[in-house]
């Protein structure tokens, strides 16, 4: 155990490891639906060329699916689910032109290759997809499209797809990170490379395909983003870079709407270097994330972002039992600690799932995963920490501050609740779930 300077107990605990069988180098995770987790690994599995594994409460990892080269190959990024409870992602190589997949895949395992990659599509997706507000999912390839510079493009449940922008190297190229969706609804990214000092650049597209670059990145600013950005609560956006910085190990950095890229924090090896992973802040205003390599053991840390800017090292990787080399974002689960995963290291050197405990960690705010309209009813569905008591509550205006309750409030018994609740008279109705005590 340790004490983190905000005076928290933290411990990292391993709770499960892969193998050829269920996979190796795991991608990252997602707390689904259901309160289990879901992730891909790159390589391993039936066919050697990666899988999509589900994560129960109790520490055991299930092989999904393995994917077979057909089905697309060798996925180098984390699913996400969608609103009709199915899972996406997209595979680095594989499918008709062996140049990588999207692909669809149900809670049971069924998977469906929605869209091949052919190189005029985009070529080799690393990145993760993006659920719009309208649907849509969102993605970037890495090369491929007009210029072989790397795309953004949309694809709906079905299958239907449109490239909506090619780079062509002075706006940016090789968009290695996801898209991130923000609160005015336009999309933001970074490219790898590209732009003025061909170090990268930060951009901003709209649904139709607009795009217009926000900042390069250059050797004063740092440079090679390989993560995606995040909005934080001020607005701006918080990213990462491989390099760059006082040591070459790089960067935490905030980019702003005027196209002001201000590095906040430098890594220096003992703090972790080379960070691939999005970020994640707290209530609190701080950020989590993790390092692939550098800290004591040189396997990789775990660090957290004051709101003074400074990177603390609360747990450096060791290699063995607790794995080596995170290159996954870190994600809260419904009891309030982080999860993530290691690319290498556990007792098989294919990697390794732990969790971030804190000693009192207070519980998350209640996120309501799904709803639906059937008949006269409306079904709700909302994450929820065992022992805590939740409120369901409607408001006819965003702009009235007194929310009503409907019905009495509940006790959560695991980390998934749902409710339902009557269609009322009110033209329109906004809802929301309340946590009223903790545990």
């Amino acid at each position: 155990m340790l004490v983190s300077p905000a005076g928290a107990i933290l411990s990292v605990k391993p709770i499960a490891f892969f193998d050829n069988t269920t996979g190796t180098t795991p991608n990252g995770l997602i707390l689904g639906q259901d309160g289990n987790f879901y992730g891909t690994t790159g390589y391993g599995g039936d066919y050697g060329k990666g899988t999509a594994f589900l994560l129960n409460p109790a520490g055991v990892v299930t092989n999904l699916v393995s994917f077979n080269g057909t089905n697309g190959a060798n996925p180098y990024s984390t699913l996400v689910q969608g609103n009709d409870g199915n899972f996406y992602g997209t595979t680095l190589s594989g499918g008709v032109s062996n140049q990588g997949t999207v692909f669809q895949l149900t809670p049971a395992g069924v998977i469906s290759n929605l869209v091949s990659f052919t190189g005029p599509n985009g070529s080799s997706p690393y990145a993760a997809l993006v659920q719009g507000t309208n649907g849509n999912f969102y993605g970037t390839t890495f090369v491929g499209g007009t210029y072989g510079l790397g795309t953004v493009y949309q694809i709906d449940t079905n299958g239907n797809f449109s490239n909506l922008y090619s780079f062509d190297g002075t706006n940016g190229a090789d968009p290695y990170a996801p898209v991130t969706q923000g609160t005015d609804g336009n999309f933001y990214g970074t490219t790898l490379s590209g732009g003025p000092y061909n170090q990268g650049t930060v951009y901003q597209i709209d649904a139709g395909g607009n795009l217009n670059t926000i900042a390069p990145f250059n050797n004063t600013n740092s440079f090679f983003p390989f993560a995606g950005l995040i909005q934080a609560f001020d607005g701006s956006f918080l990213g990462t870079t491989e390099y760059g910085g006082i040591s070459n190990s790089g960067t935490i950095f905030q980019v702003t709407l005027a196209g002001n890229i201000n590095t906040l924090a430098t890594f220096g090896g003992t703090n972790g270097s080379n960070p691939f992973a999005n970020l994640i802040q707290d209530l609190n205003g701080s950020c989590y994330g993790t390092a692939y390599s550098g800290g004591i053991n040189g396997h990789g840390t775990l660090f957290r972002l004051t709101t003074n800017g400074d990177i603390v090292d609360i747990y450096s990787f060791t290699g063995t039992n607790d794995g080596s080399n995170p290159k996954g974002a870190l994600v809260q689960g419904s009891d309030g600690n982080y999860y993530g995963t290691t690319a290498y290291g556990g007792p098989n050197g294919s990697g390794a799932i732990f969790r971030l405990d804190t000693s009192t960690p207070p519980p998350p705010p209640p996120v309501i995963l799904s709803f639906a309209r059937g008949g006269g009813t409306i079904n709700f569905t909302w994450s929820s920490a065992a022992g805590s008591t939740y409120q369901l509550q409607y408001n006819t205006s965003l702009a009235q501050t007194n929310w009503a309750n409907l019905g009495v409030p509940s006790i959560a018994t695991n980390s998934v609740m749902t409710g339902s609740v009557v269609v009322g008279p009110d033209p329109q109705r906004f809802f929301r779930v309340v946590l009223i005590t903790g545990p």
